[in-house]
């Protein structure tokens, strides 16, 4: 039975002869000069398991697209146990709705997570059965409140000159498969970070790898943050290494942390010494380009099969850390 499901699953997905009808429906439809519509690089790396096929369900009249949906395979397995939202646009309503019914009918997929839902879609998402939720977001900084130029109202962590910033180690994504830690995700690590086509990714821990920070340095001007984009391990009992991080931030003159997360471990992280920010406090969410010191507040969405199933959602889950430029 097991094989029949993955065999009918393989089938609906979009041949890959269709990339370029997808991307000419994004670049007309969603948005002019989408990244995904011009850099085909990026669209084959983010949308393609199997060869031959595109993580793509599309649905066609008059031999044209109506309607599409792209997925991400974030568990990178052959069944598909998790994946991401990623495109989900029609010109024809029933078309789209039809779409996100076939994904959701497929039983090889046990969760199922969107990262940028917009306000407009709430009810629907909600109707499907998905439960949306507002990513809470987490930072450091040493920086003051009367010298924030790209945050705004943050409180200042006080530093402890005690700590030793080489007590860290901070190296390059490529290097993280030196460590002696239990990968049980390794294939998703390799490609999501190792193997990006146009960021780069560092990884902030450790000696005894209890938790693992997979992060990006972004650059606003001539000032930079660290983004927190994934994690492996937990953030419960992790205090110590928070506050060698306060250090770290101050030594390797970073304006700040920033950390985009919902699900499982928000106790641990809040009580490991991140700040949760509040409706007073901003910071850069956007930065490609970057658009000012403006609230906002994103959205993220999901379905288990299974009640038991923990839930983790990050930044780099499905497309919202990707290139926009």
């Amino acid at each position: 039975m097991a094989d029949i499901i993955k065999k009918d699953f393989y089938k609906h997905l979009t041949n890959l002869n269709y990339s370029k009808d997808i991307q000419k429906y994004i670049d007309k439809n969603w948005k002019k000069k989408h990244i995904l519509s011009i850099n085909k690089k990026l669209f084959i790396w983010q949308h393609q398991f199997f060869k031959g096929k595109i993580d793509f369900f599309i649905r066609n009249k008059n031999k044209k697209i109506i309607s599409l949906l792209g997925i991400i395979n974030q568990s990178r397995d052959k069944e598909y146990s998790e994946i991401s939202l990623a495109i989900w646009h029609s010109i024809n309503n029933t078309a789209g709705l039809s779409l996100m019914s076939n994904i959701l009918s497929f039983k090889n997929i046990k969760t199922i997570k969107a990262t940028t839902i917009f306000t407009k879609v709430f009810s629907l998402y909600k109707l499907l059965g998905f439960k949306v939720q507002n990513f809470n977001q987490y930072y450091l900084t040493t920086i003051p409140k009367k010298e924030q130029k790209i945050t705004k109202g943050l409180i200042t962590e006080k530093l402890n000159f005690h700590i030793k910033d080489k007590k860290l180690i901070f190296k390059e994504i490529n290097e993280i498969f030196s460590l002696k830690y239990d990968f049980k995700n390794k294939n998703y690590i390799n490609w999501r970070f190792c193997n990006h086509p146009i960021y780069n990714y560092y990884f902030l821990t450790e000696n005894h790898f209890k938790l693992i920070l997979i992060c990006r340095i972004i650059k606003i001007k001539k000032i930079k943050f660290l983004c927190i984009v994934d994690y492996l391990g937990s953030f419960k009992g992790r205090s110590k290494f928070i506050k060698k991080i306060i250090m770290f931030l101050k030594i390797y003159e970073f304006n700040h942390l920033e950390f985009l997360h919902y699900g499982s471990e928000d106790t641990n992280i809040v009580n490991s010494g991140l700040k949760k920010a509040t409706n007073n406090q901003i910071l850069p969410l956007y930065t490609e380009p970057y658009i000012g010191l403006k609230k906002k507040s994103i959205f993220c969405a999901y379905k288990t099969s299974k009640k038991t199933i923990r839930i983790k959602i990050v930044r780099a889950d499905g497309d919202a850390d990707r290139p926009n430029l």
